[in-house]
């Protein structure tokens, strides 16, 4: 709430006049910055405590993934938990009566699945030490 409560008040900062233009793009183009500064490090860190990955290709897509992230999907996603947050706020988006079907006597069985389909017994996981 406090990013979209921020970049609304820099849009109307720029509409009033009361920040510069240029002064905007400076910290816009910081925050991108340091956004992928601070993710590029975090798996870095985690690349050499641990040593999850096994190839370059991994690391590859998790920084290419941490480029959407900070430029454009975490912004994406603040809209969305703030267009959620209203609508529980003012309840708009009840379920309403649900309606159950197939609960009653004249409903079909239920069929399970086999547990196992293939018939094979499975080997205990080990532990990760």
């Amino acid at each position: 709430m406090i990013e979209l409560l921020g970049g609304t008040l820099v849009i109307a900062g720029l509409v009033t006049g009361a920040v510069q233009p240029s002064v905007v793009l400076l910290f816009l183009g910081l925050s991108i910055v340091v956004g992928f500064m601070l993710s590029w490090v975090a798996l870095l860190i985690e690349e050499r405590t641990y040593d999850r990955y096994p190839g370059w290709r991994d690391l590859g897509r998790l920084l290419r993934a941490s480029v959407y992230e900070n430029a454009g999907y975490r912004q994406l996603m603040t809209v969305v938990r703030a267009r959620a947050w209203v609508t529980a706020a003012t309840r708009r988006g009840a379920w309403g009566e649900m309606v159950r079907i197939g609960i009653g006597e004249e409903s079909a069985p239920i069929r399970r699945a086999p547990r196992n389909p293939r018939g094979l017994e499975r080997e205990p996981l080990e532990p990760v030490v």
